[in-house]
């Protein structure tokens, strides 16, 4: 056999994404909205998230929801805020697929439309029972989730890090616009980076302290580079992915793309 007839089971990879609601009552308990399928054969008779395929053309966000739809009945403008939670990669012998998890907060834990055929049933777990009696190979996602609202008040304070850190850029460099956010927990989208004044340096001392702060944090950075635009300054989309290269940027594409995020460029936390 040729080296190159050798079928690499990363490129064969399925991209799957699934959904948990999750509600807080006043009293601080967390509940979660699991389903278990209609058909053993599809899941087995444990509560589990309502999770499929991601479509051609389609985001793992956008996925996540239409299962979340599907198989627990969650509507799209009951939903408060929907981050994610995590991706994780299984090679096993009969699938491969890498899952992306979403957590979705809900306003009113009662407004959920019927849920689909695949479900037999969907319904409130409190938090804890359901990371005792849910599928055995998503309890890990369960454990994720109730860290993440243990620590939501320290989730909220780094937040509001990210924002005092695009004030503190903008204040101390004239002449530029500079806009990040958090996409996720330990993800930062750099929005913008527009220098007015071409003062020789200044986007390479923006980007260092931009790492130098996701670094400190734990977090990766995402961006996507601009295209040629004399209004926001971008000479050549070229240029600018070696000017992020340098600062250890990857393009997000090929066999090794990681289809929860857009095609641009990541930074891991160094």
């Amino acid at each position: 056999m040729k080296l190159d007839e050798v079928k690499d089971p990363i490129k064969e990879i399925d991209a799957r994404a699934g959904v948990y609601p999750v509600y807080t009552n006043e009293e601080g308990q967390t509940f979660v909205h699991m389903m278990i399928p209609s058909d053993p054969r599809f899941g087995g008779l444990l509560p589990q998230m309502g999770k499929g395929g991601i479509d051609e053309g389609e985001s793992a966000e956008d996925a996540a929801m239409r299962e979340g739809y599907e198989e627990l009945g969650l509507i799209s403008n009951n939903v408060a805020r929907i981050t994610q939670l995590t991706t994780s990669v299984r090679i096993g012998k009969k699938e491969k697929y890498q899952l992306t998890v979403f957590v979705a907060e809900v306003k009113d834990p009662d407004n959920f439309d019927p849920y689909g055929w695949e479900s037999g049933w969907a319904g409130w777990i409190e938090l804890e029972k359901a990371i005792e009696t849910s599928r055995k190979d998503q309890r890990q996602f369960l454990r994720l989730l109730k860290n993440k609202y243990s620590n939501k008040r320290s989730t909220e304070l780094v937040e509001n890090a990210t924002d005092d850190f695009e004030t503190y850029i903008n204040n101390k460099y004239d002449n530029v616009v500079f806009s990040v956010y958090d996409s996720s927990e330990d993800l930062i989208k750099l929005d913008s980076i527009i220098i007015k004044d071409k003062k020789q340096g200044t986007g390479t001392q923006i980007m260092g302290e931009l790492c130098d702060y996701a670094d400190k944090n734990n977090k990766r950075i995402i961006l996507i580079p601009g295209t040629k635009d004399d209004h926001h300054g971008t000479t050549s989309r070229i240029r600018l992915v070696k000017f992020y290269k340098r600062f250890g940027f990857i393009e997000n594409k090929g066999r090794r793309r990681d289809f929860s995020l857009p095609a641009g460029m990541i930074r891991e936390p160094q």
